[in-house]
């Protein structure tokens, strides 16, 4: 009888160990960094441009964007069609397991709109990034001067 007791102990250790290394092993990894913003005027519209990695084993998708410092964000794409540069704002965003999204001017960026206040050079905001299975991960980003000229100026939000 205490054979099969220690038997029925020992599998139960071999299942819970399978069951969280299975877990482990698919467990979302998702790297965000790099995130900056140029300088702007507080009630405008600000891009935050950042680089997320997933490092796990499935896609994993970006379902939503926040920030306290603006009444709104969104993910939105720009990019050139034909001679005219549009912008869209994207229901969310797939990243394959292993691959990286380049948040960047003129192409992937997080619309802030109506700022709560001026962000100024140096300075650091909170955004929050939600994924389907990641969950949120908080970023800081950083206000930096740039010496490119913004290719967002003058577009109509």
């Amino acid at each position: 009888m205490l054979k099969h007791h220690r038997f029925g102990a020992s599998l139960a250790v071999a299942i819970l160990a399978l069951a969280w290394t299975s877990t482990a092993m698919a467990a979302p990894m998702i790297f965000v960094r790099g995130a900056w913003m140029r300088p702007a005027a507080a009630g405008a519209s600000g891009a935050a441009y950042l680089t997320i990695t997933n490092g796990g084993p499935m896609t994993d998708t970006l379902i939503a964007v926040a920030s306290p410092n603006g009444a709104r964000a969104s993910i939105h794409e720009s990019r050139m069609v034909g001679q005219v540069m549009t912008m869209r704002a994207l229901p969310n965003l797939a990243i394959r397991a292993g691959a990286t999204a380049r948040f960047s001017p003129a192409g992937l960026h997080v619309m802030i709109e109506r700022l709560k206040r001026p962000l100024k050079t140096g300075e650091r905001l909170t955004l929050f990034l939600t994924f389907a299975s990641a969950g949120r991960v908080q970023v800081t980003v950083r206000v930096r001067a740039d010496a490119l000229a913004d290719p967002m100026a003058g577009m109509k939000m």
